[in-house]
């Protein structure tokens, strides 16, 4: 009786391991600090992954994560730096937005990031000063680079050999 006990605590544990993996709201440094700690397995994030918090900073804790099976949304983030921390990220099932991070510097984080679905969106980051880190996307179905002032070339998109549908480039210097 005890190991029966025992087996199906164990299954209802892994079951809870698991389910914790489908989608995350990061809304403060501590979230973003605390997840390799409270979700050791959650590598791959079966839905969407939402950072949106005024006190975030960096995105370091967030190493352990190589794909995301729906959205990845960056915004009204004022005070992250740059994309560190999604280094081993390499696959994002559907749209890549990155908006409205005033002091958003660099997203070379997302170098290893060579599948992104739909649509990626990179707009309103008043000091990104390049697109480096999205050589590995070769084909999106749409692409919107708005926005971000300090942008001056598209080194970054050097790789890209196909946009399916639109690709938007306006107000960037």
């Amino acid at each position: 009786m005890r190991s029966i006990f025992l087996t199906l605590c164990a299954f209802l544990i892994s079951l809870s391991l698991f389910a914790q993996c489908e989608s995350f709201a990061f809304m403060s440094q501590s979230e973003i600090d605390s997840f390799p700690i409270e979700h050791p397995l959650c590598t791959e994030i079966a839905d969407w992954v939402v950072v949106l918090g005024d006190d975030i900073t960096n995105l370091d804790s967030l190493y352990i994560i190589t794909s995301i099976g729906g959205k990845l949304t960056i915004n009204n983030n004022q005070n992250l730096l740059n994309l560190d921390g999604l280094e081993n990220l390499s696959y994002i099932g559907g749209n890549l937005g990155i908006r409205n991070n005033a002091s958003l510097t660099s997203i070379s984080g997302l170098a290893n990031l060579s599948d992104s679905g739909n649509v990626i969106q990179i707009s309103h980051n008043p000091n990104l000063v390049s697109l480096s880190g999205l050589e590995g996307i070769t084909v999106v179905d749409e692409y919107y680079i708005a926005g971000n002032t300090a942008i001056t070339d598209l080194s970054g998109l050097d790789n890209l050999s196909s946009v399916l549908t639109e690709i938007w480039i306006s107000e960037n210097d």
